[in-house]
């Protein structure tokens, strides 16, 4: 599923309120339709790219459900440095489509 046509939608009305309150403000300069319409734009735009930041992250459980491994791996995984992630208040978000680094052993191979 895509939310693209979504964000599209969004930021149209978003430009729709601006234009509006630019128009009304050549009219009447301290319009307040205008200036609730141009925050109002403003508020919009601030969300949709605080949502598109969230959707580009995932939570530990929903890495692990698509890996299918448990969220405690993950958290290991994170802990250990093996996969990248960002600390947030609500727990470790991980940008979709990261990838689990493998740990590279520089150790010498043990002769049989």
């Amino acid at each position: 599923m895509t939310l693209a046509p979504f964000f599209r939608e969004q930021r149209a009305l978003a430009s729709r309120w601006a234009a509006e309150a630019a128009v009304r403000r050549r009219l009447w300069a301290e319009d307040p339709v205008a200036a609730t319409l141009a925050h109002q734009a403003a508020e919009l735009e601030d969300v949709l790219r605080q949502l598109e930041v969230e959707l580009a992250r995932m939570s530990v459980a929903e890495f692990a459900e698509e890996r299918g491994v448990t969220p405690q791996t993950v958290t290991r995984w994170i802990r250990d440095g093996y996969l990248a992630a960002v600390k947030t208040s609500e727990g470790y978000r991980i940008r979709r489509g990261a990838r689990v680094i493998r740990k590279v052993d520089h150790r010498e191979p043990v002769a049989a």
